[in-house]
């Protein structure tokens, strides 16, 4: 026959292991949610200046909301529909490398950019995000002083 004190250790072991494994299976820490790419779409027009639907200068020539902020995440993609209301040449450029200039020296090598464009036919530019968080600008590589965001 066991002893009262042996089985009361015994016993005590058996709840401890139990609790430990009970516990064990709870989430008791906060999980923190996978982050998932996202694609991300947006249409800007190219205006350099007022004319016809080009109400003010900048990517799509409103006076409401120019040069619209874009919020993507790294590894987004994003596909961006661009095309000229104004009917002059027109190239997108985000400044990946944060050196503040358009320049076509770093397209496509370090800063993402479209092809150049200036038709009113809209025609799609997709990329990833692999640049690190931040704020970028970006800029029409043609008229980057009134077309940036």
């Amino acid at each position: 026959m066991l002893r009262p004190k042996t089985l009361l250790v015994a016993l005590g072991i058996v709840l401890l292991l139990g609790i430990g494994t009970h516990a064990s299976s709870l989430d008791l820490l906060p999980s923190i949610p996978r982050a998932h790419a996202a694609t991300v779409s947006m249409v800007l027009t190219g205006c350099a200046f007022v004319t016809g639907s080009c109400r003010a200068a900048g990517w799509n020539g409103t006076t409401t909301r120019p040069n619209p902020t874009i919020t993507v995440q790294q590894g987004d993609v994003v596909s961006v529909t661009l095309s000229s209301a104004d009917t002059l040449s027109h190239q997108f450029l985000i400044d990946a490398d944060a050196d503040g200039a358009a320049d076509v020296a770093d397209c496509p090598t370090t800063d993402p950019c479209s092809k150049m464009f200036f038709s009113a036919t809209p025609f799609t530019y997709t990329f990833t995000v692999s640049f690190p968080p931040g704020t970028y600008s970006y800029f029409c590589i043609v008229h980057p002083a009134s077309m940036l965001g």
